[in-house]
């Protein structure tokens, strides 16, 4: 499964769901018009328009993709998931590289980093939580 987030623009839709063949199986929060629509895979790309074929016509969706997220078997978001332990080992590497200089960060690092520091630990706990929920 793939989570397709839009750019928002005002539609009625902001993400769809989409199966592995690429039929789109949900749309958030509305317009259930394009379920079972088939996105064509060369233009499930981050700031593409997405080309469809939904009721033997072929249509291009007026807004970009902002985010893709692809999930595991058991719906665990797989990119979600990457990107926030890359985001944790960068930020381990920033403390690192302060301990290394031994010298103390500016202000405005302390803050970069404690946004991060905080930034990371909300999401993880929120991945957490999802994961502790029955499917």
């Amino acid at each position: 499964m793939t989570v397709i987030h839009f750019e928002d623009h005002g539609q009625d839709f902001l993400k769809w769901v989409v199966d592995n063949d690429n039929h789109v199986v949900s749309s958030f929060p509305c317009q259930s018009v394009w379920k079972g629509a088939f996105v064509h895979p060369t233009t499930i790309k981050e700031g593409m328009k997405l080309i469809v074929e939904i009721n033997d016509t072929t249509k291009l969706v007026r807004y970009p993709v902002a985010a893709i997220e692809y999930m595991d078997d058991d719906n665990t978001l797989t990119r979600q998931k990457k990107s926030f332990l890359e985001l944790g080992n960068k930020l381990s590497e920033a403390i690192n590289f302060f301990d290394l200089l031994e010298a103390l960060p500016s202000e405005a690092d302390l803050a970069i980093l404690h946004q991060a520091a905080s930034f990371l630990s909300h999401k993880l706990a929120e991945i957490a939580w999802n994961e502790s929920i029955p499917k």
